[in-house]
């Protein structure tokens, strides 16, 4: 794991008073082998220390801390070279449905806390700079061998803290290969409606690295198995109504095999990275 980390953040990692962890993204993508395809890596951080605590361990450390959000403990900051971190308290969050930020933050010590206001289990794998060891919580090591998108706590409680959830569902599986289990598949199902509390713009952004998802890793067919898990958890139907009106919509047998939507869908599917939006809208 060290070889992917920037010796900047190593050396962070030995001033700190207490264990600095790398999590998330960065973590689950070695535990893969798989590095993102003309994209920068993503470093988060966190550590059970307070934002004042942090803020001038880094200081200390030569980086340049861009903001500080003291309310949840989150803080961008960049080192001498220029590369970006996001570092973020230890913490638990308290959500009201139907409101995508958290209306309470607690911070903590404890690890397994933190673990569980994440999203799924493979996201929630920590790796120790310091002494180079792997935290797993919540037996995210596993999911990851397995490919398997597990929540990090009940279902329908996970997609119902966070509407935008449900497109970061649809996103690591297009992206990674993952496939979501029973009880993650049906609180997405449950909570679906929960997609129109979230800005259009958060929305497109996860569309569109959906639709480019095969790119990023080379995951075939990555970008139409997105699109489905949207169509299979409901959410489609609230951020493309027009497009799944066309489901069970039969078309001239004689020209074509599937009804209206799957025909979109596989047009997506065949088309080239620069044109998919046409072409699933076409």
């Amino acid at each position: 794991m060290h070889s992917v980390l920037p010796k900047s953040i190593i050396r962070l990692a030995n001033l700190a008073p207490t264990p600095l962890y790398a999590v998330g993204g960065i973590v689950r993508d070695f535990l893969l082998g798989i590095t993102p395809n003309h994209a920068p890596l993503d470093f988060d951080i966190c550590a059970p220390m307070s934002p004042d605590d942090f803020t001038a361990l880094a200081l200390r450390a030569h980086f340049k801390v861009n903001s500080v959000y003291k309310n949840t403990g989150t803080i961008k900051l960049q080192d001498e070279n220029g590369v970006p971190f996001e570092f973020a308290c230890f913490r638990s969050d308290k959500y009201v449905r139907g409101i995508h930020a958290p209306v309470e933050t607690v911070f903590t010590t404890d690890i397994l806390a933190d673990a569980k206001r994440r999203d799924f289990t493979a996201n929630a794998v920590y790796y120790d700079i310091k002494n180079q060891t792997f935290v797993d919580p919540l037996n995210g090591i596993a999911a990851i061998q397995e490919k398997r998108l597990t929540t990090v706590a009940d279902a329908n409680k996970v997609f119902s803290e966070d509407g935008l959830r449900l497109m970061r569902l649809a996103r690591f599986s297009a992206q990674l290969g993952f496939l979501p289990d029973k009880e993650c598949l049906f609180g997405a199902q449950a909570n679906a409606t929960l997609i129109q509390d979230i800005v259009p713009e958060r929305i497109f952004t996860e569309l569109c690295a959906i639709l480019l998802a095969d790119t990023r890793f080379g995951v075939k067919n990555g970008h139409y198995q997105g699109l489905c898990t949207l169509e299979q958890t409901g959410v489609l139907d609230y951020i493309l109504p027009e497009l799944t009106l066309g489901r069970n919509m039969a078309q001239r047998a004689d020209f074509h095999k599937y009804d209206v939507l799957e025909h979109s869908l596989r047009a997506c599917l065949y088309a080239p990275p620069s044109i998919r939006l046409a072409a699933l809208l076409h």
